[in-house]
């Protein structure tokens, strides 16, 4: 996405939290960090709301308090919590490399909760956690979020299966490159997801006062939501 689709956005957005009767005379501070240039840093005492694009695909769009400086600054790099960017790209490359080696994924929740992959010549039954169809409707997991969460538990069993330890290869991670349409526009080729994060996509930051409040920072991110639908929000399309 051009930068210019970016600034444009804030520009909507800052029509949007006027009409909304909010009290804030400027346009919201935002910074914009190109390909190899990604250097976020959470400001004291403001929330923020951030976007990764690849092209004219939004990535993940999501929001952090005052106090979430790691989140915001390295974890959607590096991985090691929940639902970060680097988690699902490293779930869609551990997809695209079994389905180069032939393993047709049937993402599927059947009743017994497990998501069915065929290979060339077997079935694969992954061991995931079940769904709880005996606790009362409101105790259920979101359905959506399960089937998130069951499908890349078994994406990751399969692929460990298949390739045991085997790290990713550089022409592992080229294949995000075809997927996202990046072509030889930026061809050097990168080690690990988070170089390719670095290396590959846009990030726009929108910093959010304190004084606003949290519904604030709620409302910047649901209207980048509605704006970009991010692909790595809601049911994962892998």
């Amino acid at each position: 996405m051009a930068t210019r689709g970016l600034v444009q956005a804030v520009k909507d957005l800052t029509e949007v939290v006027r009409l909304s009767g909010a009290p804030i005379k400027d346009p919201f501070r935002y910074e914009v960090h190109l390909p190899g240039s990604h250097n976020p840093d959470l400001p004291e005492g403001s929330r923020a709301v951030y976007a990764f694009l690849c092209g004219d695909t939004s990535l993940k769009v999501g929001k952090v308090g005052l106090r979430s400086a790691a989140r915001f600054e390295y974890q959607h790099y590096q991985g090691g919590a929940q639902s970060t960017l680097h988690a699902s790209l490293t779930t869609e490359v551990m997809a695209l490399r079994l389905s180069a080696r032939g393993v047709q994924i049937d993402r599927v929740l059947t009743e017994e909760g497990e998501a069915v992959y065929r290979a060339p010549h077997a079935e694969v039954r992954p061991t995931v956690p079940n769904l709880d169809r005996t606790s009362p409707e409101k105790d259920r997991p979101n359905l959506d979020r399960s089937l998130i969460s069951v499908s890349a538990a078994a994406i990751k069993h399969v692929h460990d299966r298949v390739f045991a330890e085997s790290p990713f290869e550089p022409h592992d991670l080229a294949r995000l490159d075809e997927r996202f349409g990046i072509g030889d526009r930026r061809a050097a080729p990168v080690q690990t997801v988070e170089q390719w994060i670095r290396g590959r996509t846009e990030r726009i930051d929108i910093f959010v006062p304190a004084a606003l409040g949290p519904a604030m920072a709620s409302l910047v991110e649901a209207f980048l939501h509605a704006r970009w639908s991010p692909r790595y929000e809601g049911r994962t399309r892998i």
